[in-house]
């Protein structure tokens, strides 16, 4: 019986493994950054709109998922959002049953700047409140 040598699993060459150690890399940056911005808009979602906001900080991706309260028609904050220059994303567009998303919104922190983020959330905040009355307070202080 002829024995033949153990198989053994190749190894990558130099620059793959240099190419793979880079992107592993820039992998774990990015993942910090998309942390980092989602806290920064979790915070200004409280800050500017309280307990009127529901949210929870997403497993994965990079939006938000946000609810209102019914009052809140997300489709008609979409459009005067977006004569002010503030960008969203209605939940009846995101939804099977654009009914249900009626009062949902989504935001992605992966792009915006920080400021962006700041000040986008509360322009969005004070446009809720010129169009529903809601949010009144912003960090605990009236409107």
């Amino acid at each position: 019986m002829i024995r033949r040598p153990p198989r053994s699993t190749p190894k990558p060459s130099s620059a793959a493994s240099d190419v793979y150690k880079r992107q592993k890399k820039h992998t774990e940056e990015l993942v910090k950054e998309l942390e980092r911005k989602c806290n920064l808009m979790m915070e200004c979602l409280d800050m500017e709109f309280g307990s009127i906001a529901e949210f929870s900080k997403p497993k994965g991706g990079i939006f938000i998922w946000i609810t209102f309260p019914d009052i809140i028609n997300t489709n008609q904050l979409y459009k005067v959002a977006s004569e002010k220059g503030v960008a969203l994303n209605p939940g009846s567009e995101w939804v099977s049953k654009s009914e249900d998303g009626i009062n949902k919104i989504r935001l992605c922190f992966a792009n915006p700047t920080d400021k962006i983020i700041t000040d986008g959330i509360s322009q969005l905040a004070q446009i809720c409140y010129e169009e529903f009355g809601i949010p009144n307070t912003r960090a605990n202080s009236k409107r």
